[in-house]
């Protein structure tokens, strides 16, 4: 579906968030032409984006040449430079390129969540993770729900049904406890939900549009939440080491043992005194192998914050938790980030 024409924003954020989503279109499809181009597929790969799809991405690139002119001279580029980083983990003969995109949202094929860019050799299929992120950023892996992180991504365990519908609970009776308290705030009435009350004060349902009284009372809610999702890891990962591990693959983006994940790392530097963005700096490729060797670490749960870390060796997992688009449902979502150690600038 089209996304209809966005000219204003509510919040930078929003503008934001627009220009990453588009960013990371293109780029997987600009990953992915170089590939096809390399491999001499470009033709079928051309074909395949035709009516709908070709006018969609048409859209990303006006839209963004109307926001973020340099982004979209530069990300041909970057693609180019990610490419070059990857093909030494590609096989010899490539028989076909696709943008996972287009090919699963008509495949129902759930293995291919993971991946932005699928190749075929005879036949089978090969999925590839593309990112694009600043240096010295975070890279985002995954991201689910909190009412079923645990028995969708830790479902080895058994004891793992009852720490969820444990943690759910936690999740609902803290809503409840902080969303009386910022009633209490603003002189309202809780009756166990956000209602017409709270808009008809013209008070924001984003976070981050609430003013520092009550940003902070809602901050309880993350901090519970995190607290207690933090315990019910530590309890696994003490019951079993070795599956611990094996359930984090998915959470650093590697779902499938042939997963190969590859981020273009870009940075901004100074030219004549003037600012020039998304310059290359590194590309970083790995699969399910890094991890083969290293040991798991569970970081310390510091108070007044709302993620924690877990270490794999060189590799950091961040696990935070973060509200849907509004705050006033008693939904919170997992965000899973990777950073390795040594691109610290």
């Amino acid at each position: 579906m089209l996304r209809p024409d966005l000219t204003s924003f509510e919040t930078c954020a929003q503008n934001e968030a627009l220009i990453n989503e588009f960013k990371g279109n293109l780029f997987e499809y600009l990953v992915a032409v170089q590939m096809a181009r390399h491999y001499g597929v470009e033709s079928s790969f051309v074909k395949s984006f035709s009516g709908k799809v070709r006018e969609q991405f048409s859209y990303y690139e006006s839209w963004l040449r109307k926001h973020d002119l340099e982004l979209v001279k530069k990300l041909p580029k970057l693609a180019q430079c990610t490419f070059s980083g990857l093909v030494g983990e590609l096989p010899k003969k490539i028989d076909q390129v696709f943008v996972v995109g287009k090919m699963a949202s008509g495949s129902g094929n759930k293995e291919l969540d993971e991946a932005d860019v699928a190749y075929v050799v005879g036949d089978k299929l090969f999925p590839v993770s593309v990112k694009l992120c600043k240096a010295n950023a975070y890279v985002n892996t995954k991201s689910g729900g909190i009412k079923t992180f645990l028995s969708k991504y830790f479902s080895a365990f058994p004891s793992v049904n009852l720490l969820q519908e444990n943690l759910s609970k936690t999740v609902e009776a803290s809503f409840n406890r902080v969303g009386h308290n910022m009633y209490d705030s603003v002189g309202l009435d809780w009756r166990d939900r956000f209602d017409h009350q709270w808009t008809d004060q013209l008070l924001s349902e984003l976070p981050g549009q609430l003013p520092k009284d009550l940003n902070m009372i809602l901050q309880v809610f993350y901090h519970d939440t995190i607290e207690a999702l933090y315990h019910d890891l530590e309890s696994l990962f003490s019951e079993d080491k070795k599956l611990f591990k094996r359930c984090l693959l998915p959470l650093v983006g590697l779902g499938r043992s042939d997963m190969v994940q590859v981020t273009c790392f870009h940075r901004d530097s100074k030219v004549n005194n003037e600012v020039s963005k998304y310059n290359f700096d590194s590309v970083d490729l790995y699969t399910s192998k890094r991890f083969d060797n290293v040991d798991v670490q569970l970081g310390e749960l510091k108070s007044g914050i709302s993620s924690f870390e877990i270490f794999l060796g060189k590799t950091t997992l961040q696990i935070r938790v973060k509200p849907m688009n509004k705050f006033t449902a008693p939904a919170l979502k997992v965000n899973c980030s990777v950073k390795v150690k040594g691109r610290d600038s």
